[in-house]
């Protein structure tokens, strides 16, 4: 979808926990620790679990053998003869559908949807290294996607995050159009796997300059019209929060020009966008950025140390007028846009009074 609700799962902030938001799931009660009643499963929960089940299952390509239990009631009993199980047979749309429910339900941690998802990211691999069946653009990045966020909830799938990424630049991203390997990506495929190696801190530096590069050809231009507000509708430029997000991607894993200077001439020209565009608006709610976008845009330009050029320091400015009035309007802020708010004026006042 073209909305940031689609894809979108940034980092809550816990402060009951001092860092970012844990699961209880395995914890072993002490002698100091009340016994927690064991929250029950869902409905929907115990669904996922059995769809886990049911794809995990061997095909059924099976031989007929009759078995008579009596004279009379001849029956078929069935003995399969292979391994192979249904998840092996999915098409590539059905992997990456499959891999995108789960981690959209945000359902990975139980052992059955663990299993399922290695299992995906084990086809996946094996897919692209025999590459006998090539998968559309659109299906790796939805499956990078959803590794990503379902590592994020369950640590031990990072493994399998890490094999997928690593292939594809081996066996795939590097074969064919070197100056623009990822020409075939759509705006949201180069969101959705910038911010999936970020959410794993997966410092993949080939991969990511590709990113990096072909987004750079896809941020809007400067002059002013109507696609700078909307996008445009071949998905050829950048929403306007879909850039943060890109810029929320490279701070968190800090890309900048000691990585490559393509890094930190992306930061400049996304910034130069957005302060352009928000001039011409009138504000940067007019261009769809919220509350998340600007707290992570103002995050992102300070962690980087982009503040420092005219453009930076005046949209920055914008950032904190428009959140200030915001709040006073609304007369809260969420917590975890405070905090990171605090973070950048924190930076900002000793590093650039």
């Amino acid at each position: 979808g073209d909305s940031i609700e689609d894809y979108v799962r940034f980092e809550q902030w816990d402060s009951t926990m001092g860092g970012f938001q844990q699961s209880s799931i395995g914890r072993e009660d002490t002698e100091f620790e009340e016994e927690e009643e064991a929250i029950p499963m869902s409905v929907i929960d115990t669904l996922f679990d059995e769809i886990a089940v049911a794809l995990s299952q061997p095909v059924a390509g099976l031989d007929r053998i009759p078995r008579l239990d009596s004279p009379n009631e001849p029956k078929l009993e069935f003995q399969p003869i292979h391994q192979t199980r249904r998840i092996d047979t999915c098409r590539w749309s059905e992997l990456a559908n499959v891999a995108w429910a789960f981690a959209n339900r945000g359902w990975s941690s139980s052992h059955y949807a663990e299993q399922l998802l290695s299992s995906i990211a084990n086809e996946t691999v094996q897919r692209l290294q025999k590459g006998l069946d090539k998968p559309a653009s659109r299906d790796i990045p939805q499956i990078i996607w959803s590794l990503g966020i379902a590592q994020s909830d369950n640590f031990r799938l990072a493994d399998s995050l890490i094999q997928v990424v690593e292939t594809l630049r081996r066996e795939v991203t590097w074969q064919t159009n070197e100056q623009r390997p990822l020409a075939d990506w759509s705006c949201a495929d180069l969101v959705q796997v910038a911010l999936s190696l970020a959410h794993a801190r997966l410092d993949e530096q080939e991969v990511l300059l590709a990113i990096y590069q072909e987004s750079m050809r896809r941020l809007p231009n400067v002059e002013g019209n109507d696609l700078l507000l909307k996008g445009d509708p071949d998905r050829q430029i950048f929403f306007f929060w879909e850039i943060t997000i890109l810029l929320w991607a490279q701070a968190r894993l800090h890309l900048t020009d000691a990585q490559n200077p393509m890094f930190e001439s992306f930061a400049e020209k996304a910034t130069m966008a957005i302060r352009t565009a928000a001039v011409e608006a009138g504000s940067l709610q007019d261009l769809g950025l919220g509350h998340q976008e600007k707290a992570n845009l103002a995050w992102s330009l300070v962690v980087l140390k982009h503040y420092k050029s005219e453009a930076a320091t005046d949209l920055i400015s914008r950032i904190f007028v428009e959140c200030s009035s915001e709040c006073n309007v609304e007369g809260c802020m969420l917590l975890e846009h405070a905090h990171q708010m605090w973070q950048a004026l924190f930076l900002l006042e000793h590093e650039n009074p």
